[in-house]
């Protein structure tokens, strides 16, 4: 014969039975949201580290802890790229003068991108000047920059280099380096590399 069970002594099951589905539920819940934090985390995410600084793979590219930019290159990969001159993202806080070669534009960009220019104007340079897409553009040497209008030369050339001096910025290599030296630009727009 069955056991008659009360109101209330159901009323307590009922409540137990509601109490530990509950700890069954959140704990389910917590696991998983570790579980998800944890693999969202460590998935895939490569990093590498340069001094102190940590850079983290994006999809942008290589991006250092705390900045606002992303490379190619780690710089590592481009300390050994020849530089000359002192500069700083802030000195192309106004209008830039670009001069490059219309194949050179993806390693311009990649510099480009992250730095604060208020005005971008495609010029030539003034040994350029028969050239005809250069018909319409402004000519421009090193000797026209100024605070108020800085110059960035993409040139190609046997030599990757960098030159910084008086707001014109020249970044030279042949067509696998002058990215590097694009990124490497950077580094040392940002502090990251003396």
């Amino acid at each position: 014969m069955r056991k008659i069970v009360t109101r209330a002594e159901r009323e307590e099951k009922d409540k137990r039975l509601k109490f530990w589905l509950a700890i069954f539920i959140v704990g389910i819940m917590a696991a998983s949201t570790a579980g998800f934090a944890l693999n969202f985390s460590s998935d895939n995410e490569e990093s590498r580290t340069y001094g102190d600084l940590k850079f983290t793979i994006t999809e942008q590219g290589w991006q250092p802890k705390g900045y606002s930019i992303a490379t190619s290159y780690l710089p590592q990969d481009v300390e050994n790229i020849s530089s000359k001159g002192t500069f700083s993202y802030t000195d192309f806080n106004s209008k830039v003068y670009l001069i490059s070669a219309p194949y050179m534009q993806n390693e311009a960009i990649e510099l480009l991108r992250y730095l604060p220019i208020t005005n971008l104007q495609q010029a030539c340079s003034k040994e350029d000047e028969n050239i005809s897409h250069c018909a319409d553009v402004p000519l421009k040497s090193c000797e026209d920059a100024s605070s108020q209008s800085a110059i960035i030369i993409f040139k190609e050339s046997n030599e990757t280099s960098i030159d910084y001096s008086g707001y014109c910025l020249q970044i030279q290599g042949d067509s696998e380096d002058i990215l590097k030296a694009a990124d490497k630009a950077l580094f040392i727009a940002y502090g990251i590399i003396d």
